[in-house]
């Protein structure tokens, strides 16, 4: 199996920041970006991880790709099924373009009205244009939305990707994840014997 295969390297890269192991991630989407220049969510990804770990300058020019490319994948159905709109709006957020997130945020709720996060994010994005009615309006719908159907917690979901991702990955990204699940164990180990959870 190929050390860099797009969906193993993605997988682990976007369960390290469900996780908040931004530094851990910022090693895999650096690799990623350079293998996959053309995945938005690759850029994206990068963003995040410099943002988080404190180098919001370095984030700019990550966003603007990902929101570059998340404009033309929204053109397609296989973009738009990957929420292009919706994530190309979080990143037109992050680059204060707050009426081009406004209308990729109203897009991303057309595209899936039962997806909670898609409301939450038009609440935002209205609240930054000054629309504050449609912003309650909009978080109302997501908290009715997550009461019906509520959300695994993203630490969780990220576990779970990695312990995915370890089993179909090979070389040096098969050894890096193990030493990121054998770091995560150990902290797991320490905090239990704090008396933390």
């Amino acid at each position: 199996m190929a050390e860099y295969r797009l969906d193993v390297l993605y997988k682990a890269a976007e369960a390290l920041i469900c996780m908040k192991k931004y530094e851990d991630a910022l090693v895999l989407y650096e690799k990623f970006v350079k293998a996959f220049p053309d995945v938005a969510g690759g850029w994206h990804g990068l963003a995040i991880c410099y943002e988080e770990t404190g180098e919001r300058e370095k984030s700019i020019e990550p966003y603007r790709k990902a929101l570059e490319l998340y404009l033309r994948d929204a053109k397609t159905e296989a973009g738009r099924m990957r929420r292009s709109f919706l994530w190309g709006g979080w990143c037109a957020i992050k680059l204060n373009m707050n009426q081009l997130a406004l209308e990729m945020m109203e897009e991303a709720v057309k595209e899936d009205q039962n997806y909670a996060y898609a409301y939450l994010s038009l609440a935002i994005a209205s609240a930054r244009t000054g629309d504050k009615d449609r912003a309650l309006i909009s978080k109302r719908r997501y908290l009715d939305l997550v009461g019906e159907k509520p959300y695994e917690k993203r630490e969780c979901e990220g576990l779970e990707m990695l312990n995915e991702a370890k089993e179909e990955a090979s070389g040096w990204l098969r050894s890096f994840i193990l030493s990121v699940l054998d770091k995560c164990h150990k902290e797991s180990e320490i905090c239990q014997s704090l008396g933390e959870t």
